[in-house]
């Protein structure tokens, strides 16, 4: 599974930025937060504007990150998700704006 996972996550564009999005989701439910960073970034750097890296982006965030660069990822993700027709991302979404919310409850 693996290896299969790594041939997708070097294909070139929305692909393989998909691929290495979900990788950083993994990696962040299983606690590897450093490496669920750095998977992000890789994501954005593969395709700087796919609404699923900068989801997972904006997930890692919240639990690496500062809470005011944590919002702005979520906004940023949720904005490319809204201005994206052709992905079904509300699902996403909210599940970001009710993440958004529940840190600013904690932080005040």
């Amino acid at each position: 599974m693996d290896r299969e996972a790594a041939l997708a996550e070097r294909e070139p564009g929305q692909i393989g930025s998909i691929a290495l999005a979900i990788r950083a989701r993994i990696l962040l439910a299983n606690g590897d937060l450093a490496r669920a960073e750095r998977m992000a970034d890789e994501a954005l750097s593969v395709s700087a504007a796919e609404p699923f890296a900068l989801i997972a982006r904006a997930h890692v965030w919240a639990a690496t990150r500062p809470p005011e660069e944590a919002a702005r990822a979520a906004e940023e993700a949720c904005q490319a998700a809204r201005n994206n027709p052709f992905e079904l991302l509300d699902e996403e979404v909210a599940e970001l704006e009710a993440l958004t919310a529940r840190r600013r409850a904690v932080t005040g």
